[in-house]
């Protein structure tokens, strides 16, 4: 039986090979950029220059990935960017405007230019977290005001981690477009989640706590589920509760939601493993490799030949498109 480690490889996020010591070979780190120091060697950072941007509203700066250690302490008393703070593990704690909230897995939390914030790890496996520091003008600016200071959760995460992860591969491509194509990118991440009203956290009702309960479900088990009976009945809940929910809290069906995390397996197999179009589609139960491919790309909007590699470069494979909402 072929297995490729981590039954969620996007959300475990090894480091990339275009790193040395976690830092981005494209562009050095800024003097006077200032990182957290309490983080484990998986962490990686990526750095850009906002002079090669193109006159955007909202422009990357710096970001990258944080294993953050059990003891993370960070405080500021001000920071000159707007910020974007996804946490895909652990738990801990944020303050701001003079009280501590909750964050956790799911957990994502904005700040501004000017704004004094504290955040710390309050579990004994560390948080683990994207970040995202950009300029942002006009009605981004004001929308990003809005919302800096109260976390709130985003589902589905993976939609956002696929994001992430492919702005931070742009950012070590070296080309003259670096900027541009990772400001736009930074802009689809906050697109998407202006498109969604915020879910600020509250008393979660047991309907929240089931949702929870069977996209945990998936996650973890999406490789030999096949479809909404198995979810269902792997859950103990009735199909048609299971589908209104989903439609509640994420905006797709448990079978869409199933099918996206099956395909962003498949083009990790793909791209990482080197396995061919035909494999990938034995792997996951599909009768034929045409029925995969038809899926695989109304998921991703290329067919599964374009991201297949061979050679010793295989696991460098750039896709040329991030998912689609």
């Amino acid at each position: 039986m072929f297995d490729s480690g981590p039954p969620y490889p996007f959300l475990t996020s090894p480091a990339r090979a275009v790193m040395v010591a976690g830092v981005n070979q494209a562009m050095p780190q800024p003097a006077g950029v200032e990182l957290a120091r309490q983080v484990g060697l998986q962490s990686r950072y990526f750095f850009l220059s906002p002079t090669e941007a193109d006159g955007h509203e909202v422009r990357t700066l710096y970001g990258g990935f944080e294993q953050c250690l059990p003891d993370y302490r960070i405080s500021r008393a001000s920071f000159p960017h707007h910020c974007l703070e996804v946490i895909v593990g652990g738990r801990g704690a944020v303050e701001a405007g003079g009280r501590w909230q909750t964050i956790e897995k799911g957990s994502l939390f904005l700040y501004r230019p000017g704004g004094a914030w504290r955040m710390r790890g309050t579990g004994t496996e560390g948080l683990r977290k994207y970040f995202v520091v950009f300029d942002a003008e006009g009605t981004w600016a004001k929308w990003v005001g809005r919302l800096a200071g109260e976390p709130f959760q985003f589902e589905p995460l993976w939609e956002l981690v696929a994001l992430l992860e492919a702005l931070e591969r742009e950012a070590g491509h070296p080309s003259a477009q670096r900027q541009n194509i990772c400001d736009h990118l930074l802009m689809a991440i906050l697109g998407k989640l202006r498109s969604q009203e915020p879910r600020p956290p509250t008393p979660n009702p047991s309907s929240w706590r089931t949702y929870q309960e069977a996209a945990r479900f998936i996650e973890e088990n999406y490789r030999r589920l096949r479809g909404l009976a198995d979810i269902a009945a792997g859950v103990g809940v009735d199909a048609s509760y299971l589908c209104r929910l989903f439609q509640r809290y994420s905006g797709m069906t448990p079978h869409r939601y199933l099918t996206r995390l099956r395909m962003q397996y498949a083009m990790t197999l793909l791209t990482r493993e080197g396995l061919n179009v035909t494999a990938v589609a034995e792997v996951l139960g599909f009768k034929n490799p045409f029925h995969f491919s038809r899926v695989f790309k109304k998921v991703h909007r290329l067919p599964p030949s374009a991201f297949f590699r061979t050679g010793p470069d295989a696991g460098e494979a750039r896709p040329g498109l991030p998912i689609r909402s």
